[in-house]
């Protein structure tokens, strides 16, 4: 049996929610490219964080959230969130430059104008929470000093989903023939609907009884 055959998501009638989980279900199907995209996107793009994390976790004796702290203290997940960002909505756009009629083209639209959306108040948010704290807040690296800042993590997290999300959407074009997300197939649906619209209200007549009374065939 094919993969695409198994997609669950390909049983949906809304067109929207198969669009949010068909991309995601899809990577059950490529567990070693999801593996080594995990791998060197994100382990490897988080690597002195993780070996830092690990020091204090470790070796140092520090709670695992607190390990978080100096890290979260320094935005380095927020960097790491808008670097992340931005490298998803390019690939996005090239997509548009390169291709007169590119596939899924309102799976994009949609996607590249949250990812925009989330630059933006992300990077604004950071900017203004850090605006006046104190340089010496950056400094306290003792076990009760700090903790991982909570919106940080929450940029964080969205942000995994995001790529996530936008990794499964280069696979999709795959499953295609069970999906049926594409705009081809998407405006010839509609147009169908149309044309048996069309047929059925044209299939409609009327006759008049002895009477004179009008009815509906």
């Amino acid at each position: 049996m094919d993969n695409s055959e198994k997609l669950k998501s390909s049983r949906i009638n809304n067109t929207f929610l198969r669009a949010i989980l068909a991309p995601l279900e899809t990577l059950l199907f490529h567990k070693v490219e999801l593996f080594l995209w995990f791998s060197f996107v994100i382990v490897a793009g988080l690597l002195g964080v993780i070996i830092n994390i690990i020091k204090r976790w470790i070796f140092d004796g520090w709670d695992f959230f607190v390990a978080l702290g100096p890290d979260s203290a320094a935005g380095s997940f927020y960097t790491f969130s808008l670097v992340m960002i931005s490298s998803l909505i390019y690939p996005l756009f090239s997509r548009f430059i390169k291709s007169e009629k590119p596939e899924y083209r309102k799976i994009h639209i949609v996607f590249i104008t949250i990812l925009i959306f989330t630059l933006l108040f992300c990077g604004i948010y950071y900017s203004f929470s850090t605006l006046n704290k104190p340089i010496g807040a950056y400094e306290r690296l003792h076990n009760n000093d700090m903790r991982i800042d909570y919106s940080q993590s929450f940029f964080f997290v969205l942000v995994i989903i995001f790529s996530v999300y936008s990794f499964g959407l280069t696979l999709i074009g795959q499953h295609e023939d069970e999906l049926h997300l594409s705009d081809d197939y998407l405006e010839k649906e509609q147009h169908q609907v149309k044309k048996l619209s069309k047929q059925s209200s044209s299939s409609i007549s009327s006759a008049t009884t002895p009477d004179g009374t009008k009815i509906t065939i």
